[in-house]
């Protein structure tokens, strides 16, 4: 990973250049000076996808680098008997990592979905949210959210596994191991002061492992909460990075992304959080994460139509640097991103208003 370089050092070749050398000036930052060589310029899209996209990820398993993009209608149905409403609304193709422009989806088909919406890799397998209908599912149980199993590289799920306690599914992370996390707002039955238990809405992290069949996990559980290591308003959420692994997820209620251990002894799984300040500007509606391999994080900030790069200290995050700067010239504004796939110097930013999924490169 380049890191930003100091000022003294940045003189230093100056002067050493000499005064009627031509060298690149950095890009100032309020995380410091990036050098223009290390800085992202927009290469590209995967646009034309119809209807709106939710979801962006880079697989990287088996050598496999291919750009999944899902596009899909939203659920905007007046009501449940409008017409259309019965009929699947979403689809999930692959890519080439650089697609050439109309380029249509590899031939791999994935059937059987209704609305996919998240996706996550790990261990080697693809899996799929599909949100199913929120109408119908009460009389077609096989309508309701559900996650699907993919050997990566195939198009038939292998498994598929669901929870009736899903109220809304907002993000989806999977580990190396095949554990998965789901991010969103779950059925839960407490207790009042009476002793009877009463079925509530509450935010949180819920985990599930391919070692207990993908039963839900429940001595495991991020509960929703105000404090560092308590969620609300969760919605994307990543694994990583891979040689040591944490969670991180966007919180809407706090405005900012918070670093959690995965085991913990305490109810807390808080590291830190961050909320964007060091870049000038407090995130807005922090949406989609992800860490690459290094640990740096990306945030797609849907509200400020940025995509932020940060590094993991450990115990805070420094701001790197803005991905979508504005260049070169010309280049399509972000609007409204809400997922983010990284692999190496590439970015890859989800814009439903762009109906495209926008490619950014680091130059080096």
């Amino acid at each position: 990973m380049r890191r930003a370089r100091s000022i003294a050092l940045l003189g230093a070749v100056a002067l050493a250049a000499g005064c009627g050398s031509k060298f690149t000036l950095p890009a100032q930052s309020t995380g410091g000076l990036v050098p223009a060589k290390d800085e992202y310029i927009y290469t590209g899209s995967l646009s034309g996808v119809a209807g709106n996209l939710t979801d962006v990820l880079i697989t990287r398993s088996s050598g496999t680098q291919l750009l999944v993009a899902y596009g899909a209608d939203p659920d905007t149905f007046p009501s449940c008997d409008a017409p259309g409403r019965n009929l699947p609304g979403g689809t999930l193709a692959l890519y080439p990592i650089f697609p050439t422009p109309g380029q249509p989806p590899l031939s791999i088909h994935f059937d059987g979905l209704w609305r996919p919406q998240h996706m996550a890799e790990g261990g080697g397998r693809l899996f799929v949210l599909d949100a199913g209908d929120t109408c119908q599912r009460y009389t077609q149980p096989n309508l309701a959210p559900k996650i699907l199993v993919y050997q990566i590289g195939t198009s038939t799920a292998l498994t598929t596994f669901s929870d009736s306690n899903w109220a809304e599914v907002r993000g989806i992370a999977a580990s190396d191991d095949r554990t998965v996390y789901v991010s969103g707002t779950f059925r839960v039955s407490e207790p009042d002061e009476t002793g009877r238990h009463t079925l509530r809405f509450r935010d949180g992290i819920w985990r599930y492992k391919e070692s207990n069949g993908y039963g839900r996990d429940g001595n495991w559980t991020v509960l929703e909460g105000s404090g560092t290591g308590f969620v609300s308003h969760n919605k994307g959420v990543a694994w990583g990075p891979k040689s040591n692994p944490f969670l991180w997820v966007t919180d809407g209620e706090k405005q900012a992304v918070q670093k959690l251990a995965i085991e913990t002894d305490s109810l807390s799984h808080g590291i830190y959080q961050f909320d964007g300040t060091q870049s000038g500007l407090r995130f807005q509606d922090p949406y989609g994460v992800t860490v690459d391999d290094e640990g740096n994080i990306y945030i797609a900030d849907r509200a400020s139509g940025r995509v932020l790069r940060y590094a993991d200290n450990g115990g805070s995050a420094d701001f790197t640097q803005l991905v979508n700067t504005g260049k070169p010239v010309g280049a399509p504004i972000l609007q409204l991103p809400v997922a983010v796939a990284v692999l190496d110097t590439m970015v890859y930013a989800a814009d439903p208003p762009s109906h495209a999924a926008l490619r950014f490169e680091r130059r080096h």
